[in-house]
């Protein structure tokens, strides 16, 4: 072990004893590590893995660190990996020096360590250490739908340095296992949800003439982050006289909001624990929307509910594509974003469009009661100059889809 480890797990230790407490809010019960690592272990027995190597990144803010945290409850500013083996205690490796006792207080693990410059290497020593030198190894990636399995350099260095070893990459395995919420993620869920219903509010009271975008950002965000956590918001403004704007932009800029406007929205706000809300909102500015743009809320607004009835247990990709589809492709219209996509800690599979229309490749799934569910139809209109993005949570129960957002669907109207 890297010297140094020895003296940050001393001091974690002595913090973790005497502060520990102050991040009860930030971890889940021991049952619930404990249910998901049954979890986890019970699929490694299947696949005849000896250990996991799991990384995680603060890209696609910080969604890249979704499987650090449902493990750990831990959230690292840059990267980190947890090596969890099949029977033993799993290893937090947190990414900067001065950072490792912080993560001994907001982690589940016990054991936490620094990563030091080579984390390859760090990730090596423990493996050895747990007796995995010749073992089954599974690399887990950061999840999404745009994977990074592993930096080059840190698979190169543990691959070439345990050579008797066999590795496969699964990280198919935490995406699925993470896919169905247990009651406490559910209860953090309902608290993201609120939160991000309460910027959402924030947001309507602030769209004004002589606002900015930007201005508009921060009202959003001062709005919660006395209680929880910055996530992310999509948001843009045009004219809907004379639109140029497909959908909301991830960047805010300083253009002013002026009356005729119509300012689209994305905004995900989160609890401590990382569970987020997301709900997508057109706001007319200062007069009723025009026909165009009460078109594209209509036809949002109608595959919205079709979809929401189609989503029960046992419904398919092809239930979302038949109830999706014919609104939109009907009038040559376009989805740049997809119909519905699954929602955690982050962006999670499946992620569905329309039949033959947006980058998504409409895999097949079945949903499952427990699943959590963004449904946004968000059409873009043949021109690709205007469109509507509206869309909510949603949870997906054994009566059928269950709307976690209490804030009305409307075209909203300041």
């Amino acid at each position: 072990m890297v010297p140094q480890n020895d003296q940050l797990r001393g001091i974690g230790s002595q913090l973790r004893d005497r502060r520990g407490s102050d991040y009860d809010d930030v971890r889940f019960s021991g049952s619930e590590y404990e249910r998901r690592y049954d979890n986890l272990r019970e699929e490694m027995f299947f696949r005849g893995l000896d250990c996991l190597v799991v990384y995680g990144s603060s890209a696609h803010t910080d969604s890249n660190q979704a499987n650090i945290r449902y493990l750990s409850g831990y959230i690292d500013q840059i990267q980190s990996y947890i090596v969890f083996p099949a029977d033993g205690e799993p290893t937090l490796f947190a990414d900067l020096y001065p950072h490792v006792p912080d993560a001994h207080l907001m982690s589940h693990i016990d054991d936490v360590r620094w990563g030091t410059e080579d984390k390859g290497q760090a990730v090596v020593d423990r493996l050895e250490e747990l007796g995995y030198e010749d073992g089954s190894i599974g690399f887990v990636g950061s999840p999404g739908p745009a994977t990074t399995e592993l930096p080059a350099n840190d698979y190169l260095t543990i691959t070439e340095a345990l050579d008797d070893a066999s590795f496969q990459f699964v990280s198919d395995m935490l995406d699925r296992i993470r896919l169905k919420k247990s009651e406490e993620e559910l209860e953090a869920i309902r608290e993201g949800v609120e939160l991000t219903d309460k910027a959402m509010r924030a947001l309507e009271a602030a769209a004004r003439p002589g606002v900015t975008e930007r201005e508009l950002k921060a009202e959003i965000m001062s709005s919660y982050l006395d209680e929880g956590e910055y996530f992310f918001q999509l948001l843009g403004s045009t004219s809907m006289h004379d639109p140029d704007m497909p959908y909301p932009w991830e960047h805010q800029s300083d253009r002013t909001i002026e009356e005729g406007d119509v300012i689209l929205t994305e905004i995900s706000a989160r609890n401590v624990k990382g569970y987020s809300g997301q709900i997508l909102r057109g706001i007319a500015v200062g007069e009723e929307p025009t026909d165009h743009y009460q078109e594209l809320y209509d036809v949002g607004e109608q595959v919205f509910y079709d979809v929401l009835d189609a989503l029960e247990p046992g419904a398919t990709t092809e239930d979302v594509l038949a109830a999706a589809t014919e609104p939109i492709e009907s009038r040559d219209w376009t989805v740049h974003a997809p119909i519905i996509h699954g929602w955690g800690l982050g962006i999670q599979r499946p992620l569905i469009g329309t039949r033959n229309e947006g980058g998504f490749p409409n895999p097949p799934f079945e949903f499952q009661e427990g699943h959590t569910v963004v449904v946004e139809p968000n059409p873009v209109a043949s021109d690709e100059m205007s469109g509507m993005f509206l869309g909510e949570y949603v949870h997906i129960t054994e009566d059928g889809a269950e709307r976690l957002h209490e804030y009305p669907m409307e075209f909203v109207q300041t």
